[in-house]
């Protein structure tokens, strides 16, 4: 009784288009779930972010959910995450990229999930690294367990915002290492991270676990630029 006269004067409002969410609606609405522009590159061989990687890194298989655009739903989806302490919207999106991942035919079994890391000092100020949400939420629907402490970035970066591709490759090439590389070796591995815009972060990644000995490398993100 309380919690419904609670929800009748504070309503729960969607974190895409912030109107009232309905009883069984959590965290967006089902009129802002159905109409995110979803990219369904999970079911297409050699998709634009798979080319990212081309020449590059060996990454197995690669996705995003949905495309960002300048000031559509997903961008203000993730500004909510990254920056507005929802971290149920990255958990909520997580588990909607993991039914993804799980109907398609060309990704095997995953052994570990890790999220791409953020620098203490980053992770520290805004209290939290966005894509370990995002992880949690896949590992609720692949059954698949998060290792956070793996990977670890030991350098931080300026932002990858405005720099050329080249730039950002350099700007992310030495970052990381790996806490405790055993925990890869012969493991099939997704990374996630919230957005790939032209790959340098994740392809970092990706080159140091399977310098490892990781069996495969993949990649799942919420959105491609």
């Amino acid at each position: 009784m309380f919690q419904e006269l609670f929800s009748l004067f504070y309503p729960s409002i969607c974190a895409a288009c912030s109107e009232p969410l309905l009883k069984n609606e959590k965290v967006v609405c089902i009129n802002c779930l159905v109409d995110l522009p979803y990219t369904n590159f999970h079911l297409e061989k050699d998709n634009p972010v798979e080319r990212l990687f081309w020449g590059r890194c060996a990454v197995h298989f690669a996705t995003s959910l949905c495309y960002f655009r300048k000031s559509n739903r997903v961008q203000h989806l993730l500004h909510q995450l990254k920056y507005n302490g929802k971290t149920n919207v990255g958990e909520f999106l997580g588990i909607e990229l993991g039914k993804q991942l799980e109907l398609t035919q060309r990704l095997s079994p995953i052994d570990l999930i890790v999220p791409v890391p953020l620098h203490p000092k980053k992770e520290k100020i805004r209290g939290y690294n966005q894509s370990l949400f995002i992880a949690q939420g896949i590992s609720n629907v692949l059954q698949a367990p998060v290792e956070s402490q793996v990977l670890l970035r030991r350098t931080n970066t300026s932002t990858q915002t405005r720099k050329s591709r080249f730039e950002r490759y350099k700007n992310v090439e030495t970052i990381f290492q790996l806490a405790e590389p055993e925990r890869v070796y012969g493991k099939n591995i997704l990374i996630v991270d919230d957005v790939v815009t032209t790959g340098a972060t994740l392809e970092s990644c990706t080159a140091l676990i399977l310098a490892e000995g990781a069996g495969q490398v993949n990649v799942a993100t919420l959105a491609t630029a």
